[in-house]
């Protein structure tokens, strides 16, 4: 469809208006550092920047939640559609263009996004040792009640792999349901996308209670071969009792349907809905988990806290013109420990962890048959008050890592350590810390093709600078990151390698304020710099990174019973997948609007959202066929989507 003037004018100016406003953050940010934050969001506890349960006054600055309150507010229809909008992170290695494949992406990783970040889900791990994302877009949102996003490096506190940041996606507890409710919702929108979801909790007697979450999605698809059904079910048991308590779960996510592809160029200028049949596959994606959560006080200052889970993923597929198929196997053991407590040296108070992580996982394709890895690493991190207004913070984390090849059976030490400073003040926190991290090569990383030999990849390394301010309104933080040893996959010679050197520096910044009695404006954004320091590539542009990410919220509450919800986000231009030579113009500079229509009724909550407002053309994944020079293959947004949905709870 011809994009009338109107349009065109609107869009510029929307998107020259969001550039301006994202690059005024910092600025911004420190004239409104006495306003005052919502009341709600001083009750909530988190857990991902220390592992200690905390409030999210005291977090660190570089911590941000998506509260249950931002969730229904929002509008948005999918997990990662959502993650997307908050402006400190972008979607990357998409196949589709509905926002339900792709990997968040924090602090510039772009191809090995999902490598670089840990993924929780109530604290436990989600991370594949290879190169399988974590499947996160099955989780209904209506059962999550918050999401904690750590755009920093944690190499102490959760090992392998935090080296970009962490997300950790709570659900909601039984104890918020109530002792006794049914949540049913359904919905029904463009492209044949349709959904309905049950939320039960049930009390067992006055220490137990049970709760099951059911889901269930399908979609037509805006481009040909994007067809897919989704299911999700999970239930849980929970029991506490004096000093003790436990919970116990079992959840399986399916996904059915196909992977549509990238389609060349010339080919999607002609027709934006055609597909490259030689891309296309026919999918099955299956995860199941099990898991086991004990909790204990064993004094008035120590805690005990054990995490148990099982974790099967299942994988298969073929493309739809014959060719090669995908049949996978990927079962995942993982014991979390860890005490917390306080003690003094003197009389200074000492908050500490001590914890105990292990991984083990067998990998298993037609391909290259079974391959094995087991990772032990013990930890530690204490906060030190100096003073009532002075904290200092130092963890250390040892780890060894085994593995069983195709050929080889290599082992490897890793270690990361955390010094910090924090200075409270009566406006806010003041914390600058330096932290190392480390990621070990994926099983598949080092299976050489033809799946003949395996590749000796020396674990990456890195160590990051972090300095952050943060009050109960605003956010801003500045990091320097480098990585040695960092692992690309190289289209030049068709093999994963490590690039000798990597530089990343960059600001987040975060600011929330009242705009009259009833509206309230959000803003997020985040300065990307990622760079290839030494090789072939020193001094380029690490493909698929924008440099400048943001997102502007606006909730307006008409009366009591009805909300507005408007969400824009902007993503700058980025070198295609396989440019590391950065031979060719960066792409996908966008920016998308997405507004909902909220009121409450006597029947239920009645909720009408409106995807793409202004139908922008756009790619949400973009790649060069060969070492950047090969022809350009494109994965197209969806075009402006409506959907209606309608929850109730009895």
């Amino acid at each position: 469809m011809r994009v009338t003037n109107l349009r065109r004018a609107v869009g510029a100016l929307m998107e020259n208006q969001l550039k301006n406003t994202i690059r005024g953050i910092v600025s911004v940010t420190f004239c409104i550092l006495a306003s005052t934050g919502k009341a709600e969001e001083a009750d909530i506890v988190i857990e991902i920047d220390s592992r200690v349960p905390s409030s999210i006054l005291t977090a660190s600055p570089f911590t941000h939640v998506i509260s249950e309150n931002d969730i229904e507010s929002s509008g948005h229809l999918n997990l990662l559609e959502l993650l997307s909008g908050s402006g400190v992170l972008t979607i990357t290695n998409a196949e589709s263009g509905t926002a339900q494949s792709g990997t968040p992406d924090l602090r510039g990783f772009g191809e090995r996004a999902a490598e670089n970040t840990r993924f929780l889900l109530n604290g436990r791990t989600l991370n594949n040792p290879t190169l399988e994302a974590p499947n996160i877009t099955a989780i209904p949102l209506s059962s999550i009640q918050r999401i904690e996003i750590l755009n920093s490096s944690a190499g102490v506190l959760y090992g392998n792999g935090a080296v970009g940041g962490v997300i950790n996606v709570i659900t909601k507890p039984a104890q918020n349901l109530g002792p006794e409710s049914v949540t049913a919702s359904s919905s029904i929108g463009s492209f044949g996308a349709g959904s309905a979801s049950i939320e039960i909790s049930q009390s067992v007697d006055d220490q137990s209670q049970i709760t099951i979450v059911t889901n269930a999605e399908t979609y037509d698809g805006y481009r040909d071969f994007e067809e897919s059904t989704r299911s999700y079910g999970s239930i849980s048991y929970s029991h506490s009792s004096g000093l003790s308590a436990w919970n116990m779960g079992f959840d399986q996510s399916r996904t059915d349907g196909y992977m549509s592809g990238k389609v060349i160029d010339s080919e999607l200028r002609a027709d934006r809905t055609t597909y490259r049949e030689a891309s296309v596959q026919d999918r099955r994606s299956t995860q199941q988990s099990l898991w086991l959560n004990y909790n204990r006080t064993l004094s008035d200052s120590i805690d005990l806290s054990v995490d148990l889970s099982r974790r099967l993923s299942n994988q298969e597929g073929s493309y739809i013109n014959g060719g090669s198929t995908v049949d996978q196997l990927l079962t995942t053991n993982t014991l979390n420990a860890k005490i917390v407590g306080q003690t003094k040296m003197s009389t200074t108070p000492i908050d500490y962890v001590y914890g105990w992580d292990h991984v083990s996982s067998d990998f298993f394709t037609t391909s290259y048959k079974t391959r094995e890895q087991i990772i032990n690493s013990i930890y530690t991190r204490n906060q030190i008050s100096l003073s009532d207004s002075l904290i200092t913070t130092v963890g250390a984390r040892y780890a060894e890592s085994d593995e069983s090849l195709l050929f080889t059976s290599p082992s490897t030490e890793n270690s990361a350590y955390e010094i910090g400073i924090e200075k409270i003040t009566k406006t806010g926190i003041l914390s600058i810390r330096l932290d190392t991290n480390y990621r070990l090569a994926t099983l598949d990383e080092k299976a050489a093709w033809p799946y003949t030999s395996d590749v000796d990849l020396s674990p990456q390394e890195g160590k990051s600078l972090e300095l952050g301010w943060k009050s109960t309104s605003a956010q801003l933080g500045f990091f320097v990151a480098h990585n040695d040893n960092e692992i690309f996959f190289d289209p030049a010679t068709f093999a994963n390698t490590t690039v000798e050197k990597t530089r990343r520096s960059g600001v987040t910044g975060s600011l929330q304020f009242p705009l009259t009695p009833q509206a309230e404006l959000k803003m997020r954004g985040a300065l990307t710099n990622a760079k290839f320091g030494a090789g072939t590539y020193s001094g380029n542009t690490i493909p698929q990174v924008s440099r400048l990410t943001g997102s502007i919220e606006v909730v307006k509450h008409l009366g009591d019973l009805t909300k507005l919800h408007w969400n824009t986000r902007y993503q700058s231009a980025q070198y295609s997948q396989n440019d590391q030579a950065n031979l060719n113009k960066k792409r996908n500079a966008y920016s998308t609007s997405n507004a909902s229509f909220i009121r409450n009724f006597e029947f239920g909550d009645v909720r009408l959202s409106v995807v793409n407002v202004f139908d922008k053309k756009y790619d949400q994944n973009h790649f060069r066929a060969s070492a950047g020079a090969g022809d350009l293959y494109r994965t197209v947004s969806n075009p402006r989507s409506v959907q209606l949905s309608i929850s109730k709870q009895f």
